[in-house]
């Protein structure tokens, strides 16, 4: 059995690379009452393989609109400073989230998959639960499983024995990680998104995405991640060693007021999206 220090959890998070500086700036000027479309549009476009990531997004189906967006600016404009800002973050973490995680039985691109599909669900579930913070809960989304990148130089030793433990004494994948390295992939993400100063109430959704009902500053917030990551994976996408072992909490679905058929619904509104994203956005 693994245990780890937490000196080896702080290490491997230190070792994390921060967010691009282009990001940060992006994230300022969104910010900003007297920025310009213009001024955000010319961010993005000083970095080349950011725009083309930006540009792909804002033209994909979740977006929907029938004349193809050219630039970045044109994207700002039509997509709003709010929106933007997420797409921006999104394609800042698409080469991290998209590197292959043999601990987790993830492969290139999986995980980036499920990360930004669930992104994508936690916005649209926070539109039809009238839950104020939309692009709060996409970014929750977007990084509610980025713990799995810290602790997957760990899990490669020891994937067999947690799938094992999960296996023999029916118990979910989250709290196998518990017993046999000590921390789970939750934690650990909460950690970084404290490294990267994102808000207290994002740090606590990634902290308790498996766990929502002990969520206490937003646990609105944390159902709707956890609900959106459950419907991801119970659609295939990106799932890996954990798959549908982490059970679906009711207490998630009572607080965000769905009901069995939501989900149904939820998934039919979303499965051009989903195979978009299957395919590779």
């Amino acid at each position: 059995m693994v245990r780890l220090s937490m000196d080896d959890i702080i290490a491997a998070v230190n070792d994390l690379p921060a967010l691009p500086q282009v990001a940060y700036k992006i994230m300022d000027l969104t910010n900003d009452p007297r920025a310009t479309a213009q001024d955000v549009g010319n961010a993005i476009s000083q970095d080349q393989g950011l725009t083309v990531k930006v540009l792909r997004m804002a033209n994909s189906a979740y977006y929907g609109y029938s004349r193809k967006i050219a630039t970045a600016a044109e994207a700002t404009v039509l997509l709003g400073f709010s929106t933007i800002r997420s797409v921006v973050l999104a394609a800042a973490m698409n080469d991290l989230l998209s590197r292959e995680l043999n601990g987790y039985a993830l492969g290139t691109g999986d995980l980036w998959k499920h990360s930004y599909g669930t992104a994508l669900t936690s916005r649209y579930i926070a539109r039809r639960c009238r839950f104020k913070a939309i692009e709060v809960a996409y970014t929750a989304g977007l990084l509610h499983d980025i713990g799995k990148v810290i602790l997957n130089q760990f899990m490669k030793d020891v994937y067999h024995q947690v799938a094992q433990e999960a296996a023999q004494n029916h118990i979910s994948f989250l709290e196998a990680e518990n017993r046999i390295l000590g921390f789970n992939h939750a934690v650990i993400g909460s950690r970084v998104a404290r490294k990267w100063n994102l808000p207290a109430d994002i740090v606590e959704a990634l902290a308790f995405h498996h766990n929502p009902k002990e969520a206490e500053k937003n646990p609105a917030l944390a159902a709707v991640v956890h609900v959106s990551d459950a419907l991801c994976s119970s659609m295939g996408l990106g799932v890996g060693a954990d798959g549908m072992s982490n059970p679906l909490s009711k207490h998630a679905m009572e607080l965000l007021g769905l009901g069995g058929n939501d989900l149904e619904i939820f998934v039919d509104e979303l499965s051009d999206v989903m195979i978009e994203l299957q395919r590779g956005i």
